[in-house]
C-alpha cells in the first residue's frame, strides 16, 4: 500500500566509496536503484512499506532563502557554482529537487538531489531525525553552523550531513562529535546533481535508529559548502556564512553577521509562499512549529510468520486440506516466526478460530507455547466436527503489536445428516422436551 504525502498544503570517488549495502542500493550516486517514482506533484511524497522506501519531489527554484532583502544570492565563483540560477543568478547548488530516505534490516540510506551540482564541494545538504518525539530530549541545533533551530517537541536525535565532500553524522547521546567511520558511506554525482549515504543502524540504534515500528521526523535543509568554512575552527566544514552582498567567498542577501539562517531551502509540505515566510534574515530559522517545516512517516512492525509444522487427527498425521476421519480429535501445531530475522517468536498470542463452510465459527482454540520445541498446539475436540462438512481453521499469532495468520482446511469423510433426517431430530428433541415439561407440571400439580 502507498502512502501519500502531499501540500494543498560523481565526482568520481575512490572505489571503497562505491560500496553496496546489504539492500541492493549502491552507493555511487546513482538513484536508479532506488524503487519508487519520482512523484509527478511538486512537494508531494510517497512512502512504501512494502519497500521500506521514501521518495519526496521537492519545489525547483524555491533556494530564495530570507526575502527582507530580495533573497539569497549563490557566491560569485565560478569554481564552485553553476550560472545562472534562480532568477537567473548564479546557483541551484542550495536548492533541493529530490530527497529519498529508506532501511532494510540492517542499513539506513540517504538521497539528496540538488538542481545544480558543479562541484562535489559546494554541496551541504544535512537531514535530522527525530525519533522519539520526546520534549527536549535530542539536538536543539542543527549541525555545521547553519542558523537553524528547533522547537523542544522535536529535538531530532540524528544529524545526517554532507558537506564539502565530507560526511558527518551526529546522534544525541554522543552530543556533538562525528561518529561516522569506514562503516559509513556516501557518494557525490555531478553528473546526476545526486548525494547519496549508507551507514548501519547499529551505529544509532541506542536512540531509536532503528525505524521499525517507530514514528520518525524528517527536517531537510541544504546550503552552500564551498569555499571551504570552518567556523569553530575544528578542521570540519560548515555551512558558508551568507553575508549581506555576495562575493567570491560568501553568499549575499543576509546579514554580515549572526543570526540569518545559512540554508537556502529545507524539504517544505507547502507552498513556496509560505515556505519563504519561515525566512527572516534577522532570525535564526525555527523548524517544528510549523509542520509542513517537516515530513512525519510512521513505519509498520513486520509480520510474523506463522508456520505449519503439523496436523494431528487421532494418532495420524495429515496435511493441510485433507479428507479426515470423523469422531477424532484434531491437534494443530505451528511455528510463529519474525520475519525480518526469522526468530522464533515466544509467549506470543496464538489462537485458533474454527469455521463450519467458512462462515459458522464453531470453535476459538487458545494455542500453547512449547518451550522445549518452540512451537505453539491446541487441540480441537472431535464433537466441533460433522461427517460430510468441511471446516476452515484460521490462526492468528500477535506479539508486541507484530501480526500473523495462517489458514488450514479440512473436510471431514461421510455423508452430510439429509436434510429430512436433521429435521427429524429436530422435532424429536423438541417432542422429548415437551413431555418433559408435562410431566413436570403433573408432578408440581400434585404435590399442591
Amino acid at each position: 500500500m502507498l502512502l501519500l504525502l502531499s501540500i494543498t498544503i560523481i565526482a568520481q570517488l575512490a572505489p571503497t566509496l562505491l560500496a553496496q549495502a546489504p539492500s541492493g542500493i549502491v552507493v555511487d550516486g546513482d538513484s536508479s536503484d532506488w524503487a519508487l517514482p519520482t512523484p509527478d506533484q511538486e512537494n508531494t511524497g510517497v512512502f512504501d512499506p512494502d519497500l521500506k522506501e521514501f521518495v519526496w519531489r521537492d519545489a525547483a527554484n524555491d533556494d530564495y532563502g530570507a526575502t527582507d532583502f530580495g533573497s539569497y544570492t549563490y557566491p560569485d565563483n565560478a569554481e564552485y557554482y553553476t550560472y545562472p540560477g534562480q532568477g537567473g543568478a548564479p546557483g541551484g547548488e542550495a536548492d533541493l529537487v529530490e530527497f529519498r530516505f529508506k532501511y532494510n534490516q540492517t542499513h539506513l540510506m540517504f538521497l539528496f538531489k540538488l538542481n545544480s551540482l558543479k562541484s562535489e564541494y559546494a554541496v551541504a545538504v544535512e537531514v535530522s531525525i527525530d525519533t522519539d518525539g520526546v520534549n527536549a530530549s535530542g539536538f536543539d541545533w542543527q549541525a555545521q553552523t547553519n542558523e537553524v533551530k528547533f522547537v523542544e517537541q522535536y529535538y531530532p536525535d540524528i544529524h545526517v550531513i554532507v558537506i564539502h565532500n565530507t560526511l558527518i553524522i551526529m546522534k544525541r547521546t554522543s552530543g556533538w562529535v562525528d561518529i561516522s567511520d569506514s562503516t559509513c558511506k556516501f557518494a557525490i554525482s555531478t553528473e546526476r546533481k545526486t548525494i547519496e549515504v549508507a551507514f548501519p543502524i547499529s551505529k544509532v540504534e541506542d536512540v531509536n535508529g532503528n525505524p521499525v515500528g517507530k514514528t520518525w521526523r524528517f527536517f531537510v535543509t541544504a546550503g552552500c559548502g564551498a569555499p571551504f568554512n570552518d567556523e569553530w575552527s575544528d578542521q570540519t566544514p560548515d555551512f558558508v556564512e551568507v553575508a549581506s552582498t555576495a562575493d567570491e567567498n560568501h553568499p549575499g542577501g543576509g546579514t554580515d553577521d549572526w543570526p540569518d539562517p545559512d540554508v537556502f531551502d529545507i524539504m517544505y509540505n507547502g507552498t513556496t509562499e509560505e515556505q519563504v515566510s519561515l525566512f527572516s534574515a534577522n532570525e535564526v530559522l525555527f523548524l517544528g512549529q510549523d509542520p509542513k517545516s517537516y515530513v512525519e512517516l510512521t513505519f509498520p512492525k513486520p509480520p510474523l510468520n506463522v508456520e505449519l509444522v503439523e496436523i494431528q487427527v487421532g494418532t495420524t498425521t495429515v496435511e493441510n486440506d485433507s479428507a479426515i476421519e470423523p469422531n477424532n480429535d484434531v491437534m494443530v501445531v505451528v511455528r510463529v516466526l519474525f520475519e525480518e530475522n526469522e526468530s522464533v517468536a515466544e509467549q506470543a498470542n496464538v489462537e485458533m478460530r474454527v469455521y463450519e463452510h467458512g462462515e459458522y465459527l464453531k470453535r476459538i482454540v487458545e494455542m500453547v507455547y512449547d518451550s522445549v520445541e518452540r512451537t505453539y498446539s491446541g487441540t480441537i475436540p472431535s464433537d466441533v466436527f460433522s461427517p460430510g462438512e468441511y471446516y476452515i481453521i484460521e490462526i492468528s499469532a500477535e506479539k508486541g503489536g507484530h501480526l500473523g495468520s495462517l489458514t488450514l482446511r479440512l473436510e471431514v469423510k461421510g455423508a452430510p445428516m439429509p436434510y429430512e433426517t436433521a429435521l427429524l431430530a429436530v422435532l424429536g428433541i423438541v417432542v422429548v422436551a415437551v413431555v418433559v415439561f408435562v410431566i413436570y407440571k403433573a408432578r408440581a400439580s400434585k404435590v399442591k
